[in-house]
């Protein structure tokens, strides 16, 4: 019973809404930098996350399921860059939040995008979203299940 509780402190804590770590500023991708996109969500009973990462030699993604690698390869670096710049456009645009502050968000989702030093995060919940996420993760998975 007591997991439960922390559980629950958990997902209310995450709650909704777009923070940047630091507001203000703009990341500018430049090719060869480092960057990263990662996104973790909960869908059912399951824990998913998509990451993926590009430095001055290699550009690759991973996606996981309950923790467990499923799929890894190397993408292609200018799609990843298209990629990049719509996860920047979601993590910075404003999100819904529920009507109550007393509603539990049982699919919880965060995206953190990094560019260099910069690191942009978005949290909230799948349902208020109007889908925006879903798109942002299959565009994501599209990239790593296609061809180099």
């Amino acid at each position: 019973m007591r997991r439960i509780g922390v559980i629950f402190a958990i997902l209310i804590s995450a709650g909704c809404g777009a923070v940047p770590k630091q507001a203000g500023t703009e990341p500018v991708v430049v090719a060869g930098h480092e960057t990263s996109v990662d996104i973790a969500y909960v869908l059912g009973h399951n824990r998913h996350r998509f990451w993926a990462q590009s430095d001055a030699s290699r550009v690759e993604a991973r996606t996981y399921l309950d923790r467990q690698i499923v799929e890894e390869a190397g993408i292609d670096r200018a799609r990843y860059l298209d990629f990049l710049e719509k996860a920047k456009t979601f993590v910075q645009s404003p999100r819904r939040s529920p009507a109550s502050n007393t509603v539990v968000c049982r699919t919880p989702f965060t995206v953190t995008v990094r560019v260099g030093k910069d690191a942009y995060v978005a949290t909230g919940c799948r349902g208020v979203d109007k889908g925006a996420l879903g798109r942002l993760v299959r565009e994501g998975e599209f990239l790593l299940y296609s061809k180099k």
